[in-house]
């Protein structure tokens, strides 16, 4: 509602959205450094003086690192889901070391 008090289109909103994950896979795959503690009292919109809506990440108070191998692991996860490949989606959790001891892969 408060978007739409501030005219802001539903284009403006799915940019938004886009910029929000966006967001995450660059500081989960290229930062490596992420917070831990996403909610809507930490994420924001800001209006700019020429009515464009711009997102604001907040509180980073909580947040952790991640390995190269877990950030890879990531961004092998999420195609391996779009693609729908359970052995890719397998490998990835194997290269992010996420699976327990004895895990059942079949």
């Amino acid at each position: 509602e408060k978007l739409k008090a501030s005219n802001v289109s539903a284009t403006d909103c799915m940019d938004l959205a886009d910029a929000l994950a966006r967001a995450y896979l660059r500081q989960f795959c290229c930062n490596k450094f992420f917070s831990t503690d996403p909610h809507a009292g930490n994420v924001g919109v800001e209006i700019l003086p020429d009515g464009r809506p711009r997102l604001v990440l907040y509180d980073f108070g909580q947040a952790a690192t991640l390995t190269q191998g877990q950030a890879d692991g990531i961004l092998q996860i999420i195609e391996a889901i779009v693609d729908m490949n359970v052995d890719r989606s397998i490998e990835a959790f194997q290269k992010m070391n996420v699976l327990v001891d004895g895990a059942d892969l079949d």
